[in-house]
């Protein structure tokens, strides 16, 4: 099942790469950090990536 759910977040984590600039291009890793310090995303760009993690699913 966990590789099942990480497929479906790095096919995501995909599609979003295409849709964004190369500034904020994620990682695909359980290492990458999504929110706080780190981050690529600002708040808006987390809100995106979980909306279409949840229509993957």
């Amino acid at each position: 099942m966990r590789k099942i759910i990480i497929d479906l977040i790095f096919d995501t984590i995909d599609k979003f790469n295409n849709e964004y600039s190369d500034e904020i291009q994620l990682e695909k890793s359980s290492h990458t950090a999504l929110l706080g310090q780190g981050s690529k995303l600002d708040s808006l760009g987390l809100i995106n990536l979980i909306v279409a993690v949840e229509q993957n699913v």
